[in-house]
């Protein structure tokens, strides 16, 4: 009788922190999102920023590059080099910028709100990027 009574009040006790945990996670969320959604598309003008200087890219290849760099980022951390070069999509005031991996990684760098996001572009997108930023003079590896 006695164990009975000791089960029930263990899946009540195990029920009540599995509901509470639940309640808690749902109030967190918004403030520990490990997510940013990258969406250049608001952008009007895009340009590379390199060590050298700013080239801007042309219509055809702002669309591409809008399409490439679109996706849900992850807080996380890559040892990718990704600091010399960028992407920066911008209208009026509005910038977002992207800093592909220096070396033949699939990763593009997101800085928001002082923490690094990172997008992971398959081996298709990671190719196209190379090509399409190669056109402006960029090659790989860079650092």
């Amino acid at each position: 009788m006695e164990d009975a009574i000791l089960r029930k009040k263990l899946i009540a006790l195990t029920l009540a922190v599995f509901v509470l945990s639940g309640a808690l996670f749902a109030a967190l969320w918004p403030v520990i999102d490990p997510t940013f959604q990258v969406d250049g598309f608001f952008a009007d003008r895009v340009t590379i920023e390199t060590r050298e200087g700013s080239i801007h890219v042309e219509e055809d290849d702002m669309t591409r590059l809008k399409t490439l760099c679109y996706g849900a980022a992850h807080l996380s951390r890559a040892s990718c080099p990704s600091h010399s070069l960028s992407v920066v999509f911008a209208a009026g005031e509005e910038r977002l910028t992207v800093y592909p991996a220096g070396d033949f990684c699939g990763v593009l760098r997101i800085e928001n709100n002082g923490a690094d996001f990172f997008l992971f572009l398959n081996t298709e997108k990671s190719w196209e990027l190379r090509r399409l930023l190669g056109r402006y003079g960029v090659s790989w590896p860079f650092s």
